[in-house]
Parts: structure tokens; sequence; C-alpha cells
């Protein structure tokens, strides 16, 4: 296999997962048991991340538990959302850099909302990372959706069979892309950091790569099994 092009998905991959603390603290803010709360987040997010606006994402979060939302609280929760998706993995971006060094083209593809699509656009050198971006909320589409693959991998301008895609949810990476008679390689969670480095390069250890520079090897994170 002839790996161009690594695809990485970004909540639970390129940043962490909110903290238990974070997300408590957003449900007294709204006023939600926390339990209750995050059912709700989840619940009506395929709409979010295909673009509705965020207030009437967090309206919808709030009537179920009988709170109603003003202009004041959805622009705090916003504020603190993006705050949920803003501690970037510097180690998993520095692998980025490496992959990058060594040939590779590399991308985000990923479902997320407006508010955090925009606020990742304006952070100061974060996508300088990546050489294509596809987020669900520009688009319209959705994960497993075969379409936002598709536009993901001709941006890159590489075939489905020449790229990875890493994602920490199984349902995202078990698909046949439609125009490819193979399985697309794809690692989900902690089956992927030995797998990635013997899709890329052919074998576990570091070799030497194009002109001379290294093989980089995905980075061994302790307690880290969600990428």
């Amino acid at each position: 296999m002839n790996v161009r092009a690594v695809i990485f998905d970004f909540g639970g991959v390129l940043c962490l997962h909110p903290t238990d603390k974070q997300l408590a603290e957003a449900a007294a803010y709204c006023g939600i048991p926390a339990r209750e709360f995050i059912g709700l987040l989840w619940k009506y997010r395929r709409a979010y991340d295909r673009g509705q606006d965020p207030a009437s994402y967090w309206r919808s979060v709030g009537e179920p538990a009988g709170v109603m939302f003003d202009d004041a609280t959805v622009t705090g929760l916003v504020r603190r959302e993006i705050d949920f998706w803003s501690r970037f993995d510097e180690r998993v971006l520095a692998w980025v850099r490496q992959l990058r060094d060594a040939g590779l083209r590399t991308s985000i593809l990923s479902n997320l909302p407006l508010p955090i699509g925009e606020s990742l656009r304006a952070t100061p050198g974060f996508l300088d990372h990546f050489d294509q971006v596809t987020f669900s909320c520009e688009l319209g589409v959705l994960k497993p959706d075969h379409e936002i693959y598709e536009y993901a991998l001709r941006g890159l301008g590489v075939a489905p069979a020449e790229a990875l895609f890493l994602d920490d949810r199984p349902e995202n990476v078990e698909f046949v892309c439609p125009n490819c008679h193979s399985q697309t390689p794809n690692y989900c969670g902690s089956k992927g950091l030995s797998e990635v480095t013997r899709a890329l390069w052919g074998r576990k250890t570091t070799a030497a790569g194009p002109a001379g520079t290294a093989n980089p090897s995905p980075p061994v994170i302790e307690g880290r099994a969600d990428y």
C-alpha cells in the first residue's frame, strides 16, 4: 500500500475530550443536572454539526429540560463549548509536523459545528499543520456519509487507497468508499498506533524516510487510547 496522506479527526484525536469538570460547570451554568445535560448535548448534535445556528441548537438542548435559554446564555454556552475543544494535543500535532516533513500530506476531517470551525480557522498557526481541511458544518454533510470523505480526498489529490483515516469513533472509519474496490485503510482508538506505523512504513521501527529523513512513528501516550 502506497500511503500518501493521513486524515485526522479533530475531537478526541487532535484535541482532548472535555473534562468532567468542564461539563459539570456548563451544566450548572444553564441549570440542568450534569447527566441530563450531557445526554442532551449529544442527542441533537447532528443537525448542529451540519451547520445549524447555535441559538437553535442550544435551545433544543434546553427545551426538554424545561429551560429556556436567552441570548446571553446561548453566548455563554458557545464560549464554553469552544473551550471544551481547545485543549490541543501537542504530541499529536508534533507527529503531524513529522509526517509532513517525511513527505506525506495531512488533513482534518471532522464533524463539528460552526462556532468551533470558526474558532479553529481564527486560531493562529493551527491549520498550518494541514494541507486540507474539511469541516462538516461548512459542507452540510456528516461522517460517515461517503460524500464528506470524497471531498477530503479530492482536496488532498489522493485516491482512497492512498489515505489513512484516524478517528475515535468506529462508525466513522468502518466504511467502504464507493469509488474504491478495496477497504480504505483506517484506524480507530487503541487499535491503531502500531498498525498505523506498519501501514505507513511497512514496519514498526523507525527507518530512513524520503531524502534521508526519519520515518516518524505515532506518539506513545500513557493512558491515552482515544485516537
